[in-house]
């Protein structure tokens, strides 16, 4: 999934707001004077061009509405697990009643038997590891559509931020209404980075999810090769 260029660490933002000033100071322009924030204080969400927000939110979208999809295929695919799991309780139930007919447990036919469960046993574990593992992608598809959804909620933000912030371009920086606009940004900052936050929790559940979905490959691996082994 993409992370957008706004949803970084707090360090990551600290450093990001440093080399934006000193690149502005630089060029001769200070922080203050491009966002019309009062003199000393740090832009603590970085600024960037409205075209790319906005192009964020709808790569945001989009991994929400994917994250949809791949919920529901997850889900169909554990649907058709089930079946061939059932399918082969099905199967294993003959195999054992026709070995149970078999007097000579010595006999060809009861060896065949023998082998024959024993085979088709592995592959229901088989099976039952894919109907595992859909369970964990299933929820893992599920968190990382709450994790594009936070991100879009927070470029969201960024967005307002960033308008009210064009709305004092040209303006003073003192007076009643300079004061009121400065205390709109401050409060937009403050969601915009506790979105951020929520953000970055969002992302720990779900790397966390993504490891355990790995584990079940490398369980899956090992089942089949000992289907293939015998």
């Amino acid at each position: 999934m993409t992370v957008q260029p706004a949803l970084k660490l707090p360090l990551a933002i600290a450093v990001t707001v440093l080399v934006v000033a000193t690149s502005m100071r630089l060029s001769g322009q200070s922080p203050a004077d491009d966002t019309r924030a009062p003199q000393g204080f740090l832009i603590l969400v970085p600024v960037r061009e409205m075209s790319d927000v906005e192009a964020s939110v709808i790569v945001a979208q989009g991994d929400v509405e994917r994250a949809r999809r791949t919920e529901q295929q997850v889900a169909n695919l554990r649907i058709d697990t089930r079946a061939d799991i059932e399918r082969i309780n099905q199967a294993i139930g003959a195999l054992k009643r026709r070995r149970e007919t078999v007097k000579d447990s010595t006999s060809p036919e009861f060896l065949t038997v023998e082998a024959e469960l024993k085979a088709i046993e592995r592959e229901k574990d088989l099976m039952e590891e894919r109907e595992r593992l859909g369970s964990v992608e299933i929820d893992l598809a599920r968190r990382s559509g709450e994790l594009a959804g936070l991100a879009k909620r927070a470029l969201e933000l960024e967005r307002e931020l960033l308008l009210k912030r064009n709305e004092g371009r040209g303006a003073g920086s003192e007076g009643p209404v300079a004061s009121s606009r400065h205390r709109v940004i401050l409060e937009l900052e403050e969601q915009t980075l506790r979105a951020q936050v929520t953000h970055a929790d969002k992302k720990i559940e779900v790397a966390t999810l993504e490891k355990q979905v790995i584990d079940r490959l490398l369980r899956i691996l090992s089942a089949q090769r000992r289907v293939v082994a015998n």
